[in-house]
């Protein structure tokens, strides 16, 4: 029975595989045939998973295109706020100087973009505390809240708006990770609501999301990090 499989988005085979030295070379490639001119990387705090694959992909990026870019999707795990900064500090601190002037760093305004996964594990003054502390020690970032994994997945409407209405202030924008089987109705009523706050936050940055399938992250779409 398949329909399991395909109900995630299936089958969970990759087209090709990306393996040996120049793997991500050869998957940035793929997806600039296709007009996509980035990816984003998971790095996790304090863990710093994936760390190395950051680096491997940074220098990709130059032979591959001028214009393609590296964004970053951390996850901030530290028990506490402290345990967090330290993390960030010292995971981002073995890519200062690309964070400063790397072309291939995903930037909006000049300051590197971050996109934080779990966007309501902490308070919004924690949160204040924590881009605070990575501000002074990097240089201005920009942190976008992962609106589509707000705590709960799929609250009501008027849940939703809530959080999104409480936390903006501290975050530079919005932006998204994967609905993983909201319905359309539900991915329209959070439009309908982020467009809404938006246009009353002009300054803040909107940054766009569309369902993709997520059986993709069970065989690494064929990467080997």
């Amino acid at each position: 029975d398949m329909a399991p499989v395909y109900d995630l988005g299936g089958p969970n085979v990759p087209y090709e595989h990306y393996r040996g030295t120049n793997g991500w070379q050869r998957a940035l490639e793929t997806v600039r045939r296709y007009g996509i001119d980035g990816v984003r990387l998971e790095l996790n705090f304090p863990s710093g998973s994936y760390a190395s694959v950051y680096r491997e992909l940074l220098d990709a990026a130059h032979l591959v295109s001028p214009d393609m870019r590296i964004g970053l999707f951390c996850g901030f795990r530290g028990k506490t706020v402290e345990d967090s900064i330290r993390g960030a500090k010292a995971v981002l601190g073995k890519f200062r100087d690309d964070l400063r002037s790397n072309p291939a760093v995903s930037r909006y305004g000049g300051r590197p973009v971050v996109l934080v996964y779990n966007s309501t594990r902490y308070t919004p003054a924690e949160w204040r505390r924590i881009f605070g502390a990575l501000d002074a020690e990097f240089g201005k970032m920009c942190f976008l809240m992962c609106y589509s994994t707000m705590k709960g997945y799929h609250p009501d409407k008027s849940e939703f708006e809530k959080k999104i209405r409480e936390y903006l202030p501290e975050f530079d924008g919005v932006s998204s990770y994967c609905y993983n089987r909201e319905s359309v109705s539900v991915q329209r009523d959070e439009a309908e609501i982020l467009g809404r706050i938006m246009a009353e936050n002009p300054e803040k940055v909107f940054e766009g999301g569309m369902f993709f399938t997520y059986t993709q992250h069970f065989n690494m779409v064929g990467m080997d990090p």
